[in-house]
């Protein structure tokens, strides 16, 4: 949120450049959920703003003991978020996730209606498909503002003008919820609501799909929802 290129993709989400969002899949390999995912889950939650996120249900395997930066995490993972108008994130984190393209840690794909943007994490580009602007790559010129000084400097616009603008701090601080919730979900093998102060942890159960029904210990007919 600090760097040219990822808010200039921004700017041409919340203009209309691909339509409505639907979907954004990110590959990030070398990282994990909460040392790296959880800044890619904030710009989702900017991506995806005015939506909210409402659910978040992931899957992690933990085979290889890996540890980062002092937390116990994922081998890989695969986190869905779903947000209340039913636009998604899916995160593919781990040690070891390929990557369909060269030089990144993470590769981003925002898709809409209309479009798609695919973009590399840290790079000053990224490409845009849609109807209006064709198939074209887009380079952004890097500010010599550093991302610290660019937050501070809005910082202070905000104390000299007092127009308050909470929208990356509150982004951040879901972001931190979603992670939590993320690895509540793996733990408990459940789909979490948000937000985490009303959710109820289910009680466990011996169901595991793909395996026969037997006709006992109770269960609802799929095929009779209401």
């Amino acid at each position: 949120m600090a760097r040219d290129a990822p808010l200039a993709v921004l700017n041409e989400v919340r203009n209309g450049a691909i339509g409505a969002l639907r979907v954004v899949e990110m590959e990030c390999t070398g990282w994990d959920i909460i040392n790296a995912g959880i800044h890619w889950i904030q710009y989702f939650i900017m991506l995806a703003l005015p939506q909210q996120v409402d659910r978040v249900l992931t899957a992690c395997d933990s085979q290889t003991r890996t540890y980062r930066d002092g937390l116990q995490v994922e081998t890989e993972a695969i986190t869905l978020v779903t947000c209340t108008n039913g636009t998604r994130l899916v995160l593919n984190t781990g040690d070891y996730v390929p990557i369909a393209r060269d030089n990144t840690a993470c590769l981003m794909r925002i898709v809409g209606e209309q479009g798609y943007i695919e973009y590399c994490a840290w790079q000053d580009e990224y490409r845009l498909v849609s109807p209006r602007g064709g198939d074209r790559v887009i380079s952004v010129e890097p500010s010599e503002v550093t991302g610290h000084r660019r937050h501070l400097e809005h910082l202070a616009d905000m104390v000299e003008g007092g127009a308050l603008d909470y929208e990356v701090p509150e982004s951040s601080l879901q972001a931190l919820e979603v992670v939590e919730a993320a690895y509540l979900s793996n733990r408990t093998g459940a789909s979490v609501s948000l937000p985490l102060a009303t959710y109820k942890v289910p009680s466990s159960t011996d169901w595991d799909p793909g395996r026969p029904y037997t006709g006992t210990r109770g269960g609802r007919d799929g095929r009779k929802l209401p």
